[in-house]
């Protein structure tokens, strides 16, 4: 079966906000992460705080499916209870701003946008189902998910940074438990990743296959993947969550060789500081 993906790459935009921008830049203090460390542990894993992976197939949705993770992650957080987000919702809000009709996939950027300006849903009240994906939420959909809004975002592959000072952002921001989402250059080899996760990093003569979003949820430095097809192992990577069910890899999370980020295949870095949340629970709203 062929995995569907649906990560559309963000055009250059000088008003993306960065790490110096106003609104963010007093967050990223007060979390220690305004600059790179050099004191860092070796690994980190930040899956306990996520929601079980979900299954996008088959709609293009990864985009929503890594958004809506992050803002779960979130609300576990600053509640220690989880909501599942509606994916569903999130993928049409973000087509609507994008101006889409359709499976078309969507931007990473424009899902922050929607994240910011609309908010997300829970799961059971705007279910997954992909005969639905062109179905327009009503009013009140519109203002349960107001409850649910990313407050501050930034990105982190902006302008002049190059790999390296990337890597060193993304173990900076995932050491104070701060994940990210971002697109991914794919090739032939990652269909060696279904049963261990480990992506392995391109041989030499393979040509990019599709375009995906995943979240980066830890990292080890001694983690090595290997590429069966020339045989090269990578020492160090991300470990990444995907969207393609809890089948996939270690039950839905794999690996990701730095060498993608030191060598410009991945794209479009994207971190929440702030969300806001109502506790349904107060209200007696499971």
């Amino acid at each position: 079966m062929m995995m569907k993906s649906g990560w559309i790459p963000d055009p250059p935009d000088p008003r993306d906000y960065t790490v110096d921008h106003r609104v963010v830049r007093p967050f990223v203090e007060s979390l220690g992460i305004a600059e790179p460390s050099a004191a860092l542990p070796d690994a980190v894993d930040l899956r306990a705080f996520f929601p079980p992976v979900i299954d996008q197939n088959p709609l293009n949705s990864c985009t929503a499916a890594t958004a809506a993770a992050i803002m779960s992650y979130f609300q576990r957080k600053a509640h220690d209870r989880q909501i599942e987000p509606s994916v569903l919702f999130l993928y049409k809000v973000t087509r609507n701003l994008l101006g889409l009709r359709g499976d078309s996939g969507a931007l990473l950027r424009t899902s922050m946008h929607a994240l910011r300006l609309f908010g997300v849903l829970p799961e059971q009240r705007w279910p997954y189902d992909p005969a639905l994906v062109d179905v327009e939420p009503d009013t009140f959909h519109y203002l349960f998910a107001a409850n649910y809004k990313a407050k501050a975002y930034y990105r982190l592959d902006t302008s002049g940074v190059d790999g390296e000072a990337l890597l060193a952002r993304l173990r900076t921001n995932l050491a104070a438990q701060l994940p990210a989402m971002f697109g991914l250059f794919a090739f032939p080899s990652l269909a060696f990743a279904a049963a261990t996760g480990a992506v392995p990093y391109p041989a030499r003569g393979e040509r990019p296959t599709l375009s995906h979003a995943l979240v980066a949820v830890g990292y080890d430095d001694g983690k090595e993947v290997r590429n069966p097809i020339d045989g090269v192992t990578r020492r160090g990577a991300l470990r990444v969550r995907n969207s393609w069910g809890p089948q996939w890899g270690e039950a839905g999370y794999g690996w990701l060789p730095y060498a993608y980020i030191l060598n410009g295949l991945t794209s479009d870095w994207w971190s929440v500081v702030e969300a806001d949340f109502v506790d349904e629970g107060q209200f007696g709203f499971q």
